[in-house]
């Protein structure tokens, strides 16, 4: 049986590592996210993921990096509260089938509470049918667009935390 880890990514080894599997993420769409300011993102890189309104997450199995997800501020709402986004929720195609999305999913959203945060929020395409049923799964509703995408069918969706 693998050894499966799940970490908060703070070293300079385990940023460099969750940036990799994020360009392997961007890398294995059939789509740009150019329009996500990508580029922008992986040259700042934590960036908007940074302490302390952020955080990332890498999955390592038997050591080895093999998935990784992000979360950052998204807005702050007069109504709910502060709100954040989780982003780029990715497992490397080797480490497929050993339910690394959802424990990735999982501590991205316990350290969104942690953080003191409302809401997460996320955006996906509806190509991306497994994903959506582990977010469906997890109790996040679909809600209205938050943002205009230029993506082929954005599907936007919330999880209250608090």
């Amino acid at each position: 049986m693998p050894r499966i880890t799940i970490i908060e990514a703070r070293s300079v080894e385990d940023i460099a590592a969750v940036k990799a599997i994020f360009l392997g993420y961007a890398r294995s769409l059939n789509f740009d996210l150019s329009s996500q300011n990508f580029d922008q993102e992986m040259a700042t890189f934590p960036g908007c993921y940074g302490e302390p309104e952020g955080a990332l997450m890498l999955a390592r199995v038997d050591g080895m990096p093999a998935g990784a997800v992000g979360l950052r501020l998204q807005k702050r709402d007069a109504d709910i509260g502060v709100i954040c986004e989780m982003k780029r929720l990715y497992v490397c195609d080797d480490f497929r089938g050993l339910g690394l999305g959802r424990k990735l999913a999982e501590a991205i959203i316990r350290q969104g509470a942690n953080i003191g945060y409302a809401a997460m929020r996320l955006d996906t395409v509806a190509a991306m049918s497994e994903a959506i049923g582990l977010y469906r799964s997890m109790g996040f509703q679909e809600i209205d667009p938050y943002y205009n995408s230029i993506l082929e069918n954005p599907e936007y969706y919330q999880l209250m935390l608090s």
